[in-house]
């Protein structure tokens, strides 16, 4: 048990007879019964609450003092041997592989799109990726600049790079 939980638990054994005494000596003098009412109650109070005080400083010392220390694990010593220097191997350089064309991103379909969003994306879809401005405004009905909205919305959603 540790020194800080013996010094707590004899404190509260202390503390719960001291209230105790207090309570009891008003009691012998005839203090608490010349007050009368709510003094009375306190002081049954405070007597009962010394008494837990005593109890379960008490219990916590008898149960600390009680409990078996767990037996220390055995300790087993593994020698390391010397490490062994080993002389690196020459590497062979790899093989350069021959550029690849990147990997075309597929193009995200969801439901949070507009309807215009949707028209767009699919028109541009449909021609891969390459679209006049001019005549991608003529043909969807849309003006140059509702159109360049359009576009920039689909990129801020990641739908077209």
């Amino acid at each position: 048990m540790k020194a800080s939980k013996v010094i707590l638990n004899v404190l509260m054994v202390i503390m719960g007879f001291a209230i105790w005494f207090a309570i009891y000596m008003a009691y012998e003098t005839g203090e608490l019964a010349a007050v009368g009412g709510s003094a009375v109650d306190m002081a049954l109070f405070g007597f009962v609450f010394g008494v837990g005080l005593i109890l379960w400083g008490l219990y916590g010392l008898i149960r600390g003092l009680t409990q078996k220390k767990a037996a220390p694990q055995p300790t087993m010593t593994i020698p390391i041997p010397h490490p062994v220097k080993v002389a690196p191997q020459p590497v062979a350089p790899e093989p350069a592989k021959p550029p690849t064309a990147p990997e075309a991103s597929p193009i995200k379909v969801s439901f949070i799109l507009t309807d215009s969003e949707q028209e767009v994306l699919n028109y541009i879809t449909k021609r891969g990726g390459r679209i006049s401005l001019s005549q991608a405004s003529e043909e969807l009905g849309l003006s140059e600049a509702r159109l360049k909205e359009t576009i920039d919305k689909l990129k801020e959603k990641k739908y077209l790079e």
